[in-house]
Order: structure tokens, then sequence, then C-alpha cells
């Protein structure tokens, strides 16, 4: 009868002993997923971020080329005159 409970003691510390080392790994794991997650939320904040930043700077996606038309050489001339005056 004694070595029953022994071997039911042992048992139940090896059950005991099982499930806290189960936890503890999940729980690892969770913290894990969690910095992932939040490294992920920050690369997506970083890419809007950039893609704001740099949207001025694409003119070619702002505009389009459609709506402007050639210089003609009245306008280049008109450039150059408006040029010289405001350097006198």
């Amino acid at each position: 009868m004694k070595t029953h409970f022994i071997i039911m003691l042992f048992i139940l510390i090896i059950i005991c002993t099982l499930s806290i080392l189960y936890l503890n790994l999940v729980q690892k794991e969770k913290v894990i997923d969690e910095a992932i997650n939040k490294e992920k939320l920050l690369n997506q904040n970083l890419k809007v971020l950039l893609e704001s930043k740099l949207s001025p700077l694409n003119i070619s996606k702002l505009f389009k080329q459609d709506e402007y038309s050639k210089l003609e050489n009245d306008d280049i001339i008109k450039i150059e005159e408006s040029g010289s005056t405001n350097k006198e």
C-alpha cells in the first residue's frame, strides 16, 4: 500500500512539473508573438510614414503629364526676359 502511494505521488509530481513547464513555454511563446506583432505594426507605420514623406518628391504620381504642354520658343523668350528683369 505504501509503494502505491509513493508511485501515485511520484506520478502526480511528474504531471505537475510537466504542466508548469508547458505553461512557461506557452507564456514565452505568447510574449514572442506579441513582440512580432508589435514589430509588424511598427514596420507598417514606418512604411506609411515613409510613403507620406516621399510622396511630394514623386511628382509623376501627383500630377498627370497630359495636363502640361511643351514650351514653345515664345515661352522661352518670356522666361529669359523675366529672368533678366529680376537680376537688375
